[in-house]
């Protein structure tokens, strides 16, 4: 019997594809894997100016020192005034932050892509998370900077951080070694938890309710392997076996259950795990060594997070309470996120698309914020 001569017209190359002629559909479709979210601008955590319109620079605020102790008094003494100080602070604008991207004017025609839309959706986010970035560089270095006296009166104490050693001069390392995932690394972390906490008490920083945090992901990880005793849970109970982590999902009376996320440990409500910017998606939590971008990045930004023997890189981040108001971080926005689509057709035959942010931002009152921090120092060591 003849054997059928049944011609791969579709593959007429003999390529390994039987169908390469065939008509491709397009879907209408362009995704993204899911990138990182914001956890800080535009949070209650930072206080937002927008002074377009007020041809100024900077925003300023003020800080006052505490008074001295109240004096006896005999009738007749003439008071004079007793000696106290201020403080100014300031948040300055820093340059414009852009994102921009270029269509040749032949792949747009041919292009089933409206590329238009497509960077419209990305370039806002993408410009929100490098502001979150430098709000997190801000917090990081608030919490290490040093107590302020002016004329002998002491305006404020600083920030607070624990450190803690890792061993390492690299991030990751460091902090798989002081809190691995283990029952042990869950109990030092809870315990580094609570000497933060009495750290806040003993400069008068109101530890009442929980007070608002975040950390990485892995020290999630970490706290996920408690499985041991807890005294005084938010049932004023005692349980044992088991986490002993309270999710506010399930109310006072319920444990942790597999896949809830940890939102209550030790006085501290972890409002989010914002990812590392070394991620495989990139971050918004600055990790090991921030270098400028093009060259053009503000000095301030440009800051090594990798341990050493007296700084470390954070892990953790909370915001005690301030008492007067006052905020941890500034933020001051002379334009928000503007978009623009200039056409070139005539000279370069392209699209150009293009947003950008006008703002600035830094820490205001470092005695709100608090960070413990991985240091290369020896595994154990803790101050």
């Amino acid at each position: 019997m003849p054997t059928p001569n049944a011609v791969q017209f579709l593959n007429p190359s003999g390529t390994s594809d039987l169908y390469a002629l065939a008509n491709k559909v397009y879907t209408g479709l362009v995704t993204s894997q899911a990138r990182a979210k914001a956890y800080l601008y535009g949070s209650p955590f930072v206080w937002m100016d927008n002074i377009a319109g007020k041809q100024q620079k900077s925003s300023q605020f003020f800080m006052m020192s505490d008074l001295p102790s109240p004096e006896d008094y005999q009738a007749g003494q003439y008071l004079v005034g007793q000696s106290y100080s201020m403080q100014e602070g300031t948040v300055a604008l820093e340059k414009p932050i852009v994102q921009h991207n270029t269509v040749p004017l032949d792949q747009k025609h041919v292009s089933a892509v409206s590329w238009a839309s497509y960077f419209g959706k990305q370039h806002g986010p993408r410009l929100i998370r490098e502001a979150d970035r430098r709000l997190f560089i801000n917090a990081f270095l608030g919490a290490r900077a040093a107590a302020s006296t002016v004329n002998g009166n002491v305006i404020h104490t600083g920030g607070l951080r624990l450190k803690r050693g890792g061993n390492s001069a690299s991030s990751t390392t460091a902090l798989a070694t002081a809190y691995p995932r283990t029952f042990a690394g869950a109990q030092r972390l809870r315990e580094d938890l609570r000497l933060l906490r009495l750290s806040m008490a003993q400069r008068n920083i109101d530890t009442e309710g929980l007070i608002p945090a975040m950390c990485v992901p892995e020290l999630e990880a970490v706290l996920r392997c408690d499985n041991g005793i807890q005294v005084g849970t938010a049932a004023n109970t005692v349980i044992s076996g088991g986490s002993t982590l309270w999710s506010s999902e399930y109310g006072s009376g319920n444990r942790l259950h597999a896949g809830t996320p940890v939102y209550q440990v030790e006085g501290f409500a972890l409002t989010g795990f914002p990812v590392q910017t070394t991620g495989v998606n990139g971050g918004v939590w600055p990790w090991g060594n921030q270098t400028a971008i093009n060259g053009e990045t503000p000095s301030k930004y440009v800051v090594n997070f990798s341990p050493t023997s007296s700084n470390g890189q954070p892990v953790f981040l909370a915001f005690p309470k301030t008492n007067d108001g006052g905020y941890p971080l500034g933020c001051v926005v002379v334009d928000g996120i503007n978009t623009k689509v200039e056409m070139d057709e005539s000279r370069t035959m392209t699209d150009f698309f293009r947003s950008h942010m006008f703002m600035g931002c830094d820490y205001m009152h470092p005695y709100a914020l608090a960070t413990i921090e991985i240091t290369s120092e020896a595994d154990g060591t803790v101050s």
